[in-house]
Parts: C-alpha cells; structure tokens; sequence
C-alpha cells in the first residue's frame, strides 16, 4: 500500500492548488488538510483495513446485546461480555473456533491457532472407517 504515498501526496498537492467557491467544497478542504496525518495511516501499516467495517461489525453484537438486556445490566456483567465479544471477534478473524478455543484452556488465541496447525502441511482425512485397508475398499467393488 506504500506505492500510493505518491498519490496521496499529489492529490493534497492539487487540493492547494485549487480555489473553492461552494462553503461546502470549503469546509471538506479544511478536514482534509486537518486530518491529513490520520485519514491515510493504513496506507503506512500493512494489514491495516482502509474501511472500518471490522469495527462496525464488532459493534453490532454488542448493540444486538443492549437490546436484549434493556439496559438492566451492571458494569460487572457487561465487562465480563465485552470480553468474551473481544475474544469471539479475535477468534473469527483468526479462523479459530471460538468454542474449540474457549474449551481448549489455552490462553492465547495465537499459540493455540498455531497448535492446531498440521505440522507436515497435509491434513488427514479419513474416509473410510478405521480398520478398513485398501484391500478391504477393493474387495467391496468385486
């Protein structure tokens, strides 16, 4: 994403160079230009999402959440749920069960993902029962 810092800076470039009339054309210069330094970090940081829908996504369990408790819960409870959503979403964008994660006792999300990884890069696949050879499999077909 770095290849467009170019980009990024000619199009500030031209923004100087360009009188705006309209106050609205005039009021989103003066943000561009005031959040310049903030508006394209993701360029800088590699997997960093230039959207926030990760964060929008996040936040809807929580409000599906405050529906449900009608706002009847103290602060001990929803501290306890927020971090539980924290580790489900991590889970989920890790491609980690979140219940295979919870029951393993592991503490961090990476060691068990990493655990759970086949070590010799084929995965095992069973498709006959056990005990039947390929002796078995074929005598079945005569």
């Amino acid at each position: 994403m770095k290849k467009h810092l170019v980009d990024i800076e000619r199009f500030y470039q031209h923004l100087g160079d360009r009188p705006f009339i309209s106050d609205v054309a005039i009021e989103y210069e003066k943000r561009l230009v005031k959040n310049r330094e903030k508006l394209f970090t993701f360029i800088k940081h590699d997997g960093v999402p230039w959207n926030n829908n990760n964060a929008e996504h996040a936040v809807k369990h929580f409000a599906y959440y405050r529906v449900i408790v009608d706002g009847k819960v103290t602060e001990a409870p929803l501290r306890d749920y927020l971090v539980l959503l924290t580790i489900y979403q991590t889970c989920k964008y890790r491609g980690v069960s979140f219940l295979k994660f919870l029951l393993s006792g592991e503490k961090d999300i990476e060691t068990y993902r990493d655990s759970e990884r086949p070590k010799s890069g084929r995965m095992s696949l069973q498709v006959y029962p056990k005990g039947c050879s390929s002796f078995c499999r074929t005598k079945r077909k005569a």
